[in-house]
C-alpha cells in the first residue's frame, strides 16, 4: 500500500491540554502560528511532521484534539517532498517518529497511541507535458459525478464567490472519503513563488 500523507489524532484530557501546549509553543518558538480554535506548530516542519491542537465546542464544554500531520518519506528522508511511502517501511517510520517527538516533549502521546483520522492513497502519474495533464484535469472538471459525489469549491477571493481549484479537482462524497486528481509540480512552483 502506498500513500504520501497521514494525520494521527489523540484526545486530550484537560490537564494534557495545558502541559502539551506549553511544551509545544516552547519548543516551536518562531513556528507557532494561532489560528481559530486551531493552533498549529511547526517544530517538526522540517521533518515531515506538522502538530496542531484544535478546539472542539461541543454543547456548553470544550475538548482538545492533538493531530500529528506527517509526510512519511520527509520523516525517513528529510527533504523528499513529494515520495510516495511504502507501507513495508512503517516499523522504521514509527521508531524515527517516536524519537522525534521526545526531542519536542516528553508529554506528547507516541504513534501507537493515537488514532489514524487522515491518510492519502496516492499514485503518481507521468504524463508527457504539463498540457496533457491540465487537458485531463479540465475533462474531470467537466464529468458526470453521481449525486452521492460533489466537485470541491474554493472561496476566491478576488471573484468573492466559489470557484474549482485552477490546480487540480477535489471529488468528495457523502460517506466523507475525497478523490483529488492534481499537478504537482505546478504545485510545488506554486509554492516557491
Amino acid at each position: 500500500m502506498n500513500f504520501h500523507t497521514f494525520e494521527l489524532s489523540y484526545k486530550l484530557s484537560t490537564d494534557d491540554v495545558r502541559i502539551v501546549y506549553n511544551e509545544l509553543y516552547n519548543a516551536s518558538g518562531q513556528n507557532y502560528k494561532p489560528k481559530d480554535d486551531c493552533a498549529v506548530f511547526n517544530a517538526l516542519q522540517d521533518y515531515g511532521i506538522i502538530i496542531f491542537i484544535k478546539k472542539y465546542k461541543q454543547d456548553e464544554y470544550n475538548h482538545h484534539v492533538l493531530y500529528y500531520r506527517i509526510n512519511p518519506r520527509r520523516v525517513l528522508e528529510n527533504h523528499n517532498y513529494i515520495g510516495i511511502f511504502n507501507s513495508k517501511n512503517i516499523d522504521k517510520l514509527i521508531k524515527k517518529f517516536n524519537i522525534l517527538i521526545k526531542t519536542v516533549s516528553p508529554f506528547l502521546p507516541e504513534f501507537d497511541s493515537c488514532n489514524i483520522s487522515r491518510i492519502d492513497y496516492c499514485s503518481n502519474v507521468e504524463l508527457n507535458d504539463q498540457a496533457v495533464i491540465d487537458s485531463y484535469i479540465n475533462l474531470l472538471k467537466r464529468g458526470y459525478f453521481q449525486s452521492k459525489y460533489t466537485i470541491k469549491k474554493y472561496k476566491n477571493e478576488k471573484s468573492k464567490r466559489n470557484t474549482l481549484s485552477k490546480n487540480g479537482i477535489t471529488i468528495t462524497g457523502n460517506n466523507g472519503i475525497e478523490v483529488t486528481y492534481y499537478n504537482k509540480y505546478r504545485q510545488l512552483k506554486e509554492k516557491k513563488s
